[in-house]
C-alpha cells in the first residue's frame, strides 16, 4: 500500500474538509445562494485543489489527480447512479395499503433485504416513491425517510457483494461471494432487528399525535375488496436492473487493461457501456405516462452530480495521506490501527466505518482492507474477524451521514422533491448518532 507522497501534509485535506463545512453549513445560514449557487461553490474548492497543485507540482500530477478522480472513480460510480435512478423511474409499484407503523416496518424489513439483491441504489430507487405513496396520508413523514435511509439505503446492503459498493470491491480483491453472507450475518442481525424494533415505536409515536383519520384517507388508500396488494407497471424495467447488476458482477471476468491512460479495465468498459445502453433502452422504451406518475425529474441526479464530482476530486488527496500509513501524517492511526503488527478489530471497525460516513465508503474500505494486510486468502481465514469488522463498518456507518453512501443524498433529495422538509446536514447527524450509535456499540461486540 503506497501512497502520493506530494499529499504528505494535512493540509491537502483542506478542500475536502471545505466541502463538508459548505454543505452543513451554507443550507443554513445561506440557504438562497446555497440553493442557487452549490455547484458554483464545490467547484471553486475543487480548482484551488487543482490550483495549487498545478503551482507546486506542474501540470502532470493535475492532470493524473483529475484523470484519477473523475474518470476512473467518478464516472463509473455516475454511471451507476444515474443509470438506476433512471430506470427505477420506469417502474411505478402500488401498494394498496396504507402506511401504519406495523405495515411500514414490514416494508423496510422487504426493503432491506432485497437491498442484497439488488443493491442499495437499486432498492432505494425502486422502493422509495412507493414508500412515500403508503405514507401520503401522514403529516409526519420525515423521520421515515431517515429510517429507510439507514435500513434500505445502507445496512441492508451487507449481506452480498452487490449489495454495497465496498463490499464489491472486497470481491474484486478475492473475497469469496459467500463469505460476505456468511461473516456479515450475525452483525446484519444484531443491528437489523433493533433497528426495526425502534422504526415501528418511533413511528407509532408519530402515528398517535396524527390528526383522526380522514374520509380522504378512507377513500383513496384503503384496497377495493377487488384490488390486488400490491400492483406494477413497467415490470420490463425490472429486468433492466437485473441486467444491470448482471453487468457489474461479470466485469470482474476481465481484467485486462482497457486503456493504457486509464485504470478502466474491460470488464469495467463493458460493464459502463452496458449500464448506459440499457437505462438508454429503458427511457426511450418505457411508457412516459409511468414517469409522470412517479413525478420522475432529473433534479436529484444532477445535485449527485455537482456534489459528488467535488468530493471526488477533494477526497483523493485524504485517501493518499491514508495509503502513505506510518510514513504518513496519519502514522498514529497505523501504529493504533496494528499494534505489534496485529490487528485491531474493533479500532479497524470504528475508524475504518467512522471515516466511510465521510470520505467515499469503497475506496476507504480498500485502504483499510490493505491496512490489514491485502491479501484476501489471510483476510477471509487468519483474519476473518478484521475483514468482517472492516466490512460491517463501512457498510453499517455509511448512514450516519447523507454522504456516507451514494443513495443517501438522493434519497433526501427526492423527498425534498415530494414535500418532505428533511433535516439539515448536521441535524441528519444528530439523529443517526442517537438512533445509530448504541446499535453500533452493541455491534462492536462481535469483534472484542
Amino acid at each position: 500500500m503506497r501512497g502520493n507522497t506530494l499529499f504528505s501534509s494535512v493540509i491537502w485535506a483542506l478542500p475536502f474538509t471545505g466541502i463538508i463545512l459548505s454543505m452543513a453549513i451554507c443550507p443554513l445560514i445561506a440557504p438562497r445562494l446555497w440553493s442557487q449557487h452549490y455547484g458554483k461553490i464545490i467547484a471553486a474548492w475543487c480548482f484551488g485543489l487543482l490550483a495549487f497543485v498545478f503551482i507546486i507540482s506542474g501540470w502532470k500530477p493535475t492532470f493524473s489527480l483529475s484523470l484519477h478522480s473523475l474518470n476512473d472513480h467518478y464516472l463509473p460510480f455516475i454511471i451507476l447512479v444515474a443509470g438506476l435512478y433512471s430506470i427505477a423511474g420506469g417502474i411505478k409499484i402500488r401498494i394498496q395499503t396504507p402506511g401504519t407503523p406495523l405495515s411500514n416496518t414490514i416494508f423496510l424489513g422487504l426493503g432491506s433485504l432485497l437491498a442484497s439483491v439488488l443493491g442499495t441504489t437499486g432498492a432505494a430507487m425502486v422502493l422509495i416513491r412507493p414508500f412515500m405513496e403508503m405514507n401520503a396520508h401522514r403529516n409526519i413523514r420525515r423521520h421515515q425517510i431517515m429510517f429507510f435511509i439507514f435500513s434500505v439505503a445502507n445496512i441492508g446492503g451487507s449481506l452480498t457483494p452487490i449489495g454495497d459498493p465496498p463490499l464489491y470491491i472486497g470481491f474484486l480483491q478475492g473475497v469469496p461471494f459467500f463469505w460476505t453472507t456468511l461473516h456479515l450475518l450475525f452483525p446484519f442481525l444484531a443491528i437489523f432487528i433493533p433497528l426495526m424494533i425502534i422504526f415501528y415505536w418511533v413511528d407509532f409515536y408519530f402515528y398517535r399525535k396524527e390528526d383522526p383519520i380522514t374520509e380522504r384517507f378512507h377513500g383513496e388508500y384503503a384496497p377495493a375488496s377487488k384490488e390486488r396488494l400490491i400492483e406494477i407497471d413497467g415490470i420490463p424495467n425490472i429486468l433492466a436492473i437485473l441486467g444491470v447488476i448482471a453487468l457489474v458482477i461479470i466485469s470482474s471476468l476481465w481484467p485486462q487493461k482497457f486503456v493504457t491512460w486509464s485504470d478502466w479495465t474491460v470488464g469495467d468498459a463493458i460493464r459502463n457501456i452496458g449500464i448506459i445502453i440499457i437505462a438508454l433502452s429503458s427511457y426511450k422504451l418505457t411508457s412516459p405516462l409511468i414517469r409522470i406518475d412517479n413525478n420522475f425529474d432529473w433534479h436529484p441526479v444532477q445535485e449527485i452530480a455537482k456534489i459528488f464530482a467535488g468530493i471526488f476530486i477533494t477526497v483523493t488527496p485524504v485517501i493518499e495521506m491514508l495509503k502513505l500509513g506510518n510514513n504518513g501524517p496519519f502514522h498514529t492511526l497505523s501504529a493504533f490501527l496494528m499494534p505489534n503488527g496485529a490487528p485491531k478489530n474493533n479500532g479497524f471497525f470504528w475508524i475504518a466505518g467512522g471515516l466511510s460516513a465521510w470520505l467515499d465508503n469503497a475506496p476507504t474500505y480498500l485502504v483499510f482492507f490493505h491496512f490489514a494486510g491485502g491479501d484476501a486468502g489471510t483476510l477471509t481465514t487468519t483474519f476473518a474477524k478484521t475483514l468482517t469488522a472492516i466490512s460491517a463498518g463501512a457498510v453499517f456507518m455509511g448512514a450516519l451521514t447523507y454522504i456516507g453512501n451514494a443513495p443517501n443524498f438522493m434519497i433526501k433529495s427526492i423527498a425534498e422533491e415530494s414535500g418532505i422538509k428533511m433535516p439539515s446536514f448536521f441535524g441528519y447527524i444528530a439523529w443517526s448518532a442517537v438512533i445509530l450509535l448504541p446499535l453500533l456499540w452493541l455491534v462492536s461486540f462481535f469483534f472484542s
